[in-house]
């Protein structure tokens, strides 16, 4: 019976320990969001954070991944992530200090019963998702842990029934390292293993120094974690994975080498004879020794890391690859998506509309190295939609998140984005075979008002591509007025060559609608780009001003035409 407490006590403890992970992930997760953005601005605050963050939230992997989409949405450099993960590796030995206080150095019978049905009423009574709600599941699963521990603590003795402890004692230090090892890949957890290590000391299962070369085992085998991650991941994945194991493997072989010097510290100079305190102190001594040696590394490691993955020109990550558990990163992966496909329904439209000295004049520049246009023009165009829904779709799910309203208003700004530039792609699209139609007929006013149109409509999109090569070009409001209106009056001065054209008999009446479309189409698809570019590049400067000239030069286009349209009609009756 024993032997069956002793594995539920291990099951409880490894999940509670997990759902308290993301309870303390989802109460901490967005002041680390911020702080890790403000103050992470060298390796030493980095590793200051590390520490420290590790500590309180209790989770090493909840640090590691914000670092990592952080690193992977640009806004944290490799250097500074390095010195987050030499400070976690630290922060997570305040585990071992605090369970070994509360769990064996405690009488807990009568604490965690208490706990579970306090966290239990508080669950019941409150709101899921709120943040008192979560408090309580912090509480619950806190409490869980402690169960957990009392369980481990109680039947462990049951190995004394089952194994010789001589011959245990008899075993080469390399076999607790390895098993160490072994035992946190498959349980994804170094907490469990310091557990069931305390537990045995406790017991006098295992020696000093033989939990000592489990829990040494057990600091590099939490590196599996990360590795499995990168193997399918991203470049910048595969840096922070190997950062993270070669430091950890270097600390951990050497401490394992020095491990006699490290238990004679632990007696002679900190002057600790208890046994499970001697455990957890050598945890923490060996881990900050490392830290402090690899300190001047910093620089070797980014250098490093690297040489061996080198990342592509655009580091920046897409959606695909950051988690939406971290909304600062997962916007700015966003942005860099959206960017992109502003820049393809750019080109696509340009190319539709034949700007061919568009095209020709910012051949060489930044807008081309980073377009996705694909083989073909409806290859394009159907990349767009999927790339639409799947954009769609990632922004609605990041509003589920625990967010700040500032950022709620930039994904809505993203929303936006997102349907006018699909808005202008289908536009174009629709006017395209109209306008190879009307390119056929030979009357020189049409082909005339026509090139007029499509000249003004080069020069707006000539700002767009500026625009996109350069965001930080300033908003130029009398410019796009100007624009705007230049495309008005040439929409105006088609008009007029088209019913022209039908009152001499040159365009039938059934093609008059489809050669209007034309038009229409240009007009609202310059009006769409225009605005998905505002909403990503310009979301907080000058929006009103932006909105209310593209809705008023829409409006006056809608009136205009209308009346055109009932002036036509009106003439022939």
């Amino acid at each position: 019976m024993n032997f069956i407490f002793f594995i539920a006590g291990i099951l409880i403890f490894l999940w509670s320990m997990r759902q308290l992970e993301q309870s303390l992930g989802k109460l901490g997760s967005r002041t680390l969001n911020r702080i890790l953005q403000d103050y992470t601005r060298t390796p030493l605050h980095g590793i200051g954070l590390g520490v420290v963050a590790t500590a309180i939230l209790q989770s090493s992997s909840v640090v590691g991944l914000i670092t990592l989409a952080f690193v992977g949405a640009g806004i944290l450099r490799l250097k500074d992530a390095i010195g987050v993960i030499l400070g976690a590796n630290l922060g997570t030995t305040f585990t071992g200090w605090l369970v070994t206080y509360l769990g064996f150095k405690l009488n807990l019978t009568e604490l965690y019963i208490p706990l579970l049905g306090l966290s239990a009423l508080g669950l019941l009574i409150s709101q899921p998702q709120k943040r008192i709600y979560i408090s309580f599941h912090a509480l619950f699963a806190f409490a869980l842990l402690l169960m957990g521990l009392f369980l481990m603590k109680e039947s462990v003795e049951f190995i004394h029934d089952y194994v010789d402890v001589n011959a245990i004692a008899q075993l080469n230090p390399w076999v607790f390292f390895l098993i160490g090892v072994l035992l946190t890949a498959v349980t994804q957890s170094s907490s469990a293993t310091m557990m069931i290590a305390l537990a045995a000391v406790n017991s006098e299962i295992l020696s000093l120094q033989a939990a000592a070369a489990l829990v040494i085992g057990a600091d590099l085998g939490t590196t599996s974690t990360v590795i499995l991650g990168a193997i399918q991941g991203s470049v910048v994945k595969r840096q922070v994975a190997f950062v993270h194991f070669i430091f950890n493997f270097i600390v951990d072989v050497v401490s394992f080498l020095c491990l006699p010097i490290l238990l004679s510290i632990i007696t002679n100079i900190y002057g600790i004879e208890d046994p499970l305190y001697s455990l957890v102190a050598l945890h923490s001594t060996f881990n900050l020794l490392g830290m402090m040696t690899f300190i001047p590394l910093v620089n070797w490691l980014e250098r490093t890391a690297e040489k061996l993955f080198p990342s592509p020109k655009q580091s920046t990550l897409s959606i695909e690859e950051v988690s939406l558990r971290v909304p600062k990163a997962a916007l700015t992966a966003a942005k860099k998506d959206l960017h992109e496909l502003l820049i393809s329904v750019t080109l696509l439209n340009s190319w539709r509309l034949k700007l061919n000295n568009l095209l020709s004049t910012h051949k060489n520049s930044n807008l081309e190295k980073l377009t996705f246009l694909k083989p073909t023009v409806n290859a394009t165009y159907v990349w767009l939609k999927e790339k639409e829904n799947q954009m769609a779709n990632y922004l609605l799910d990041l509003q589920k998140q625990d967010i700040s309203e500032a950022e709620l208003n930039t994904i809505q700004h993203y929303q936006v984005c997102v349907r006018d530039a699909l808005y202008s792609a289908k536009a174009i699209k629709d006017a395209q075979l109209d306008l190879d139609e009307f390119s056929e007929t030979t009357d020189f006013a049409g082909q005339k008002a026509l090139s007029k149109l499509l000249n003004e409509t080069e020069t707006l999109y000539s700002n767009f591509i500026s625009w996109l090569d350069d965001t930080t070009t300033d908003l130029d409001i009398q410019n796009i007025s100007d624009s705007l209106n230049r495309i008005k009056a040439s929409h105006d001065d088609f008009n007029r060559s088209i019913y022209q054209l039908i009152d001499d008999r040159h365009l039938h009446h059934e093609k008059a609608s489809s050669t209007l479309n034309i038009n229409r189409e240009i007009l609202l698809g310059s009006r769409s780009l225009l605005n998905a570019i505002q909403h990503l590049i310009f979301e907080f400067k000058k929006p009103s001003s932006v909105t209310s000239l593209i809705n008023s030069t829409h409006d006056e286009f809608v009136k205009n035409k209308n009346g055109d349209i009932s002036n036509r009609k009106s003439d022939r009756l």
